[in-house]
């Protein structure tokens, strides 16, 4: 078994640290007393349930790479570790689902499920060596001067609330042409 030890708890140690600091910027003075759910499916235009599925993509792409690169693994090992994502963005919902401004939303538990699900099928496809699959990026905008309280004080709070002045990215090395003059770093 390829299993780094030290990279395991690294990776637990950095995800509890990015935990705290979240419900820091996210859910401080929010929580409420009793757990509720929240259809928000129509808000924000889907790009919430987008970052929902890159996190939890990466998340499971982070622990298979970093942590248990096991090439061979069995088909329920396979299922169990591409949950991965799912599990460690769980208490994000149980979070939301205590906090007055939001809910619990099975959406955004859908969202995680589906990133995960990709991961492992990217994962297992060892082809798909020229697609980078996603990338971010965050440009301030001047919404957050507007509401503050929902878009971030902090230029650190506005790049995790502020969707206006984010950026996904999807895109493909062109290695595959097989031009010297193109270089390595250019990508579509």
């Amino acid at each position: 078994m390829n299993f780094n030890r030290n990279l395991f708890y690294f990776f637990w140690i950095c995800y509890t640290l990015v935990f705290v600091a979240l419900i820091q910027i996210w859910y401080s003075s929010q929580f409420v007393s009793h757990f509720h759910w929240f259809n928000d499916s129509q808000q924000w235009l889907g790009l919430d349930k987008l970052g929902h599925s890159i996190s939890s993509f990466y998340l499971t792409c982070m622990y298979f790479f970093f942590i248990d690169k096991e090439k061979n693994n069995t088909t329920f090992q396979i299922i169990f570790k591409s949950s991965i994502g799912f599990w460690l963005l769980l208490p994000v919902e149980i979070a939301d689902g205590f906090s007055i401004n939001y809910g619990a939303s099975c959406f955004d538990l859908l969202a995680n499920f589906l990133g995960s699900i990709f991961a492992i099928f990217v994962l297992q496809l060892n082809d798909i060596k020229y697609i980078n699959l996603f990338k971010f990026s965050f440009s301030p905008t001047s919404f957050p001067t507007l509401r503050p309280e929902l878009l971030g004080n902090t230029f650190i709070e506005q790049i995790i609330k502020d969707y206006n002045g984010q950026t996904y990215w999807l895109t493909l090395n062109l290695e595959f042409l097989n031009q010297k003059i193109i270089p390595s770093w250019l990508q579509i």
